[in-house]
């Protein structure tokens, strides 16, 4: 029931809310991204054969793995993921990706953001944008958020310091995360 509103998107979700920007503007007042990118490893325009490689790696061990009771070939995503979690945030973390979807719909899900590319939508983007990055994160390296906020007309980008895609509540990358989008959104 809005008309207007400012849009969080975090992770591939940054990538769905910079093209609902872009394709929306006069609903989308303000913009936060949060580990986000514009291509990922089969959208590069480098077509970079490790990072392909790579991305069809972790496809198959998606397939392999991710439906099984051991958590090993998930603890490849907790690692890239959540590197600086405690054990406990680990564990959380595998029983949440089991949980919350099928093998079947991990290797859908991960092809298509391994697909994402918002290049062309990022330009048209006009609303004020914050983009957040943090500088050790393996799922999306640094860079990647670096171009993403290059290619938002007049965005801002604010590096945050340590390894976890998203900051944990407890590090302080998070409240750098919160007090800046609090101050942006007024």
């Amino acid at each position: 029931g809005l008309d207007r509103f400012p849009l969080l998107g975090v992770s591939q979700g940054a990538a769905v809310a910079v093209a609902y920007a872009a394709r929306h503007p006069a609903r989308v007042s303000r913009l936060i991204l949060m580990g986000g990118f514009a291509t990922a490893y089969f959208s590069s325009s480098s077509n970079n054969p490790r990072a392909i490689e790579e991305g069809e790696t972790l496809i198959s061990v998606a397939k392999l793995g991710w439906g099984t009771a051991s958590p090993a070939f998930r603890q490849v995503f907790t690692a890239k993921f959540a590197p600086d979690a405690t054990v406990e945030q680990q564990h959380a973390f595998d029983e949440y990706q089991r949980a919350a979807v099928t093998p079947e719909m991990a290797v859908r899900c991960l092809r298509a953001m391994f697909s994402i590319d918002v290049r062309e939508e990022a330009a048209g983007v006009r609303c004020p944008t914050l983009v957040f990055h943090v500088r050790g994160d393996q799922i999306a390296g640094f860079e990647k958020g670096r171009r993403l906020a290059a290619l938002i007309p007049g965005a801002r980008f604010v590096p945050l310091e340590g390894n976890n895609h998203v900051p944990f509540a407890t590090e302080p990358a998070w409240a750098i995360f919160r007090d800046e989008s609090l101050g942006f959104l007024g």
